[in-house]
């Protein structure tokens, strides 16, 4: 491919034949994951049979059946109802996930027998020519080999600073082009990739982003009673067996009970389960969800930052009116300057798009129009231009930066921005434009343009103000604007609004978050400072955006959400994608998210307590001349109908409470009363016994399992309050 004269690319002579691709796939030179996305059917079958606790249930169950007790071995039941559900479940939600994946996986353009096609990115070969534009996420380490870009690579390199790649420069995969184009020859695929090379040399991939704090109750509950559990079955079995002086069967019945009322499967089944279905009933919104555990945090946001654009706007922006400046020329002349800029530029996005639409047919003197060089917008620039041989170099791009302190003596600027418009000014450079440099420009006109309002924008924000979810705008655009659009949606201090320019640094920044709730004229690196700062002061921080000037903010929040049609690295970035791109769905996913955990965190703390007195009496028992008071067969009994069943039940119901922190100390709180009271009543029992001798050890068993399933139904009644008429059938039935 060559540059012509005009500074367009023209058709394109080579890249990869069809033959040449074929012959790289035969031998192994084609891009694929490091990691694979999707487990196989076969890896969560594996998952879900070959865990700790199953293989350790299973072992009891072998020595229960060694001694004769068939009856009670009825508990490994449960455990294989438990894998079961597990892997139904976990592939129906790997299915619903790997459908939605597909109209949301990254593709790329490339060249391969003289021309563009759209693949998907693990399709690439080496050598393979990728065509790269603004927003687009580089998939394998490449070359520059026509065209010029600008790149940020802070998500590999934690540098915030662009870089300009030129012909024969390096492009790092990860990377975001943020603007410009190129055509760039693949050089690594694979796992000899930089980014594969980092994930190698660390050894594995750790998801920072995953920070349940639920599985780490969870998991922290699994730890210790891995711990506790060997020494004190061994200890169990010796007290039953050579002080007590039951049988061996008795022996291993008591022993085995009391071991497997400590493990907590359940919680970890019904955790899963539940997380699923709610990604399953999200996908059913057109919502891919990408981390199961994000739904945790999603339930908690307290703060969720918007960008205006293609969030609380359509995204299709068209040309209200043309404001004359400067009289020297006419407005056919100007409307003509304008074309040609719209003509050559190279620029991708809503703006550039209304602007071709409204000019497109105001051109003239094509032949007088040849393009010297361009210079790409960027977010952090917040302009561009095209410099032309006859002389004319067009500048478009905010008003705040092109015309610096001239901008006071424009009253229209903030006139329209107190409507809502977005204006950007038009001027000539006697100069040639560069990247580094801000123009001196003579401003000709300003362009009026304007962006609808979502149909539904108004409701989704009475929505949040309603739930206790504060809302801020975070935009790139004139701070005026933001704030009409923010006043006309409802948002409450709509009227508090800056212009983050003048937000010199992150102490600023730190100020004004508790000044401000809409913040215009933001570059990337400040919508992630922002981020930052709510996050400091404690809020759980949820982000909607799309554009590449997203990217850090989507990055960093605790909850990220993009849509289908934004950039490639906002997607790849974000927890969850609004297919429809409708923002209409959050408000259904903030309250799937909430009913996801507060049922999860109710029933959990049934689950709970049976570990609980399983524990305190395993261990406190074996200081005293008494032996367990329960059998394997009655806890598979109580455990089925007094907590797994109705909790099943429980977690499928409409919950939208907002989250309250400590999920651990709220569960405890709630399981360790009934445990307590499951604990006294058997000593209790057993102080009876030891007075009067009236109950043999099978009537003790059968009054305890009868207390314990009395004090469960007690803390089922109240986890299940209000009783509706659901509610009472659950009581009755179980």
């Amino acid at each position: 491919m060559s540059m012509n004269k005009t500074g367009n690319m023209q058709k394109f002579h080579y890249g990869l034949t069809s033959k040449q691709v074929e012959e790289r796939k035969q031998s192994g030179l084609v891009n694929y994951e490091v990691k694979p996305k999707f487990k196989t059917k076969k890896q969560i079958l594996i998952s879900n049979v070959f865990t700790y606790f199953n293989i350790l249930n299973f072992l009891l169950a072998l020595c229960v059946l060694c001694v004769g007790s068939i009856k009670n071995v009825f508990f490994i039941g449960v455990v294989v109802c438990n894998a079961v559900i597990g892997v139904i479940q976990e592939i129906k939600a790997m299915n619903t996930i790997k459908k939605l994946s597909i109209v949301s996986q990254p593709k790329v353009t490339v060249i391969r027998d003289d021309k563009k096609q759209v693949i998907d990115v693990y399709d690439l070969v080496l050598d393979d020519d990728m065509i790269l534009e603004s927003g687009c996420q580089i998939a394998a380490d490449a070359i520059v080999k026509n065209g010029e870009v600008e790149v940020d690579e802070s998500l590999i390199t934690g540098e915030s600073d662009l870089i300009l790649k030129k012909h024969g420069d390096k492009l790092i995969s990860g990377s975001v082009v943020v603007s410009g184009n190129c055509v760039a020859q693949v050089e690594n695929i694979g796992k000899n990739t930089y980014v594969s090379q980092i994930l190698i040399d660390a050894g594995q991939y750790k998801d920072t982003r995953n920070k349940s704090e639920i599985m780490s109750y969870i998991n922290k509950l699994v730890k210790i009673v891995s711990i506790v559990i060997g020494p004190v079955g061994v200890l169990r079995f010796y007290k039953e067996y050579f002080i007590l002086n039951n049988n061996l069967q008795n022996s291993v019945i008591f022993t085995v009970a009391s071991v497997i009322g400590m493990i907590p499967e359940g919680i970890t089944l019904l955790t899963s389960i539940t997380l699923m279905i709610g990604v399953i009933k999200l996908s059913k919104l057109k919502v891919l969800t990408q981390d199961l555990f994000s739904l945790e945090t999603l339930a908690k946001v307290d703060v969720l930052c918007l960008d205006k654009t293609g969030t609380l706007t359509r995204g299709d922006i068209e040309v209200n009116e043309v404001i004359l400046v400067d009289e020297t020329y006419q407005r056919g002349d100007i409307e003509n300057f304008i074309g040609h800029f719209c003509k050559c530029t190279e620029d991708k996005g809503a703006t550039i798009d209304g602007l071709k639409k409204f000019f497109s047919n105001k051109l003239s003197d094509v032949e007088l129009w040849k393009v010297e060089s361009r210079v790409p917008f960027s977010s952090a620039r917040k302009w561009s231009g095209v410099n032309f041989f006859n002389g004319f170099n067009v500048v478009v791009g905010a008003p705040e930066i092109l015309l610096k302190d001239a901008i006071k003596d424009y009253d229209v600027v903030k006139s329209y921005a107190q409507q809502g418009k977005r204006l950007l000014a038009i001027g000539l450079s006697n100069e040639k434009l560069i990247l580094d440099k801000v123009p001196n420009m003579k401003l000709l006109a300003f362009v009026v343009m304007s962006d609808k309002i979502r149909d539904n924008a108004i409701q989704t924000i009475d929505f949040f103000k309603k739930q206790g979810v504060e809302i801020k705008i975070i935009s790139g655009d004139n701070a005026t604007s933001v704030a009409r659009i923010a006043k006309m949606v409802n948002l409450n201090g709509s009227d508090k609004y800056v212009d983050a320019s003048l937000l010199a640094d992150k102490d600023a920044i730190i100020d004004g978050i508790a000044k401000y709730n809409v913040f215009g004229r933001t570059t990337p690196r400040q919508k992630k400072e922002i981020i930052n700062a709510y996050q400091k002061s404690g809020y759980t921080v949820g982000m909607v955006g799309d554009g590449v000037n997203d990217i850090l903010a989507l990055k960093d929040a605790d909850c990220s959400i993009a849509m289908a049609n934004g950039s490639d690295a906002a997607k790849q970035i974000s927890k969850f994608v609004l297919l429809d791109c409708d923002f209409k769905h959050v408000p259904t996913m903030l309250n799937e998210g909430r009913r996801v955990i507060n049922n999860i965190m109710r029933a959990a703390s049934m689950f709970l307590i049976k570990n609980i007195y399983s524990f305190a009496l395993s261990i406190i028992l074996l200081f005293f001349a008494q032996s367990y008071p329960f059998m394997p067969v009655q806890l598979t009994l109580i455990g089925a109908l007094t907590i797994g069943m109705p909790s099943f039940c429980l977690v499928l119901e409409e919950n939208s409470v907002p989250i309250k922190s400590n999920f651990f100390k709220r569960v405890f709180y709630n399981a360790m009363p009934p445990a307590l009271a499951i604990i006294v009543n058997i000593f209790f029992i057993n102080i009876i016994n030891n007075y009067l001798a009236c109950f043999s050890q099978i009537e003790i068993s059968t009054i305890a399992v009868v207390l314990t399933g009395f004090c469960n139904l007690m803390e089922l009644t109240k986890i299940s309050k209000p009783l509706n008429f659901k509610h009472k059938f659950i009581m009755l039935f179980f």
